[in-house]
């Protein structure tokens, strides 16, 4: 209230002033957040989801305390925004973008409807400084690193990965995304046939 009564005291020509500064804020802000808004809409997401999307962004390893903090809300209202039917939604067409993937995106959407909130949310906590690469060189036998080549991440941190194990080998599926398995089954599942059967040969020679 106090910063109420300190604009009725202002000159009118400076309340003027006042009042057309929020309003240029209003339209900058409106204007500033409308493409996003659209491109969000189309995924049944909304400006809330703007907001965690965008410090989640910019900080990769926040913890979901840290982002409640920031956005000043419970973490009943956060998994309202994360809700595992908005993200299979949202996840589908980024993992399965091509008009004859509609089945994927449907089976995707319906999946991830059915995931755990509570277990989601638990899950970016915990995962938040969480890693093995330092015991990476633990693991002698054989193994098989697979990777999409338009992964999240790049194909060069698999190769990192394979560099620290002993004894792996990398396959890198074309034409692929986060969902290997799904979008390209036949090939995942000879690559898999491959190095078992070399494997199994290398075992029987020894």
């Amino acid at each position: 209230m106090s910063d109420v009564k300190a604009v009725d005291t202002l000159p009118s020509s400076h309340e003027d002033e006042l009042r057309q500064g929020i309003e240029l804020l209003f339209y900058a802000y409106r204007d500033f957040t409308a493409e996003p808004d659209a491109m969000l809409a189309r995924y049944g997401f909304g400006r809330a989801h703007h907001r965690v999307i965008y410090f989640v962004g910019r900080h990769p390893h926040m913890s979901v305390s840290e982002l409640l903090g920031i956005l000043r809300i419970t973490k009943q209202s956060l998994a309202r925004v994360l809700s595992p039917s908005a993200i299979g939604k949202a996840l589908g067409p980024r993992l399965f973008p091509k008009p004859e993937q509609g089945e994927l995106r449907q089976k995707m959407a319906e999946r991830w409807a059915k995931n755990d909130k509570r277990a989601y949310l638990a899950s970016f906590d915990a995962i938040v400084g969480w890693g093995v690469r330092e015991r990476l060189s633990r693991i002698t036998c054989p193994t098989l690193v697979v990777s999409a080549d338009r992964d999240y991440t790049p194909v060069a941190l698999k190769e990192a990965y394979v560099k620290l194990l002993p004894d792996a080998r990398l396959v890198v599926i074309e034409d692929s995304r986060h969902a290997t398995p799904l979008d390209q089954p036949q090939r995942f599942n000879q690559t898999l046939l491959d190095f078992m059967t070399t494997v199994d040969t290398t075992t029987q020679d020894h």
